[in-house]
């Protein structure tokens, strides 16, 4: 099995599979594989080359996958098929989950929180870091109700309980 060149994001391993979501816009794009028992070997499950992060990571949750992609969107795969299954439009950046909710920061500022009990995908809050400086590349971190949040020399910390 042929790799790409460059996979910045940590995988995830869950029940005998990992997933993948590389950054390179050569490679083939996110994908699911099957570790063999002794751990040697790998066979590809799915690959869906429409996801491809740029930084952000992804993140599992009940089943799905979210990824942001380059083209700054936010994709919901499902873990079972490979197939998206859901799409929101202008949202790059880091993603994490709490609670059964996505918080997404963007490349551009905004934190956009998703909620995933819906049947589809919408932002369901958003606001923009102001403090700080530069680029909008940190991954936030949620810890005992309080979201983190670096920009630059900056450190915010927001209640969301």
């Amino acid at each position: 099995m042929k790799f790409d060149d460059e996979y910045c994001n940590t995988p995830y391993y869950s029940n005998g599979f990992i997933y993948s979501v590389p950054g390179n816009e050569k490679g083939k794009g996110a994908m699911k594989l099957k570790l063999a028992p002794d751990g040697k070997s790998v066979q590809e499950v799915w690959r869906n080359s429409e996801v491809k992060n740029l930084m952000g990571g992804f993140v599992i949750v009940n089943d799905k996958l979210y990824s942001t992609s380059r083209d700054k969107r936010l994709r919901c795969v499902d873990t079972n098929t490979g197939a998206v299954v859901d799409t929101l439009k202008n949202v790059s950046g880091s993603v994490i989950s709490a609670d059964n909710k996505l918080i997404c920061y963007t490349d551009n500022g905004n934190v956009n929180l998703i909620d995933l009990s819906k049947p589809a995908m919408e932002i369901a809050g958003k606001f923009t870091i102001s403090k700080g400086s530069k680029e909008h590349m940190a991954h936030p971190l949620v810890h005992d109700g309080v979201l983190y949040i670096r920009h630059g020399k900056a450190m915010m910390a927001y209640q969301i309980k």
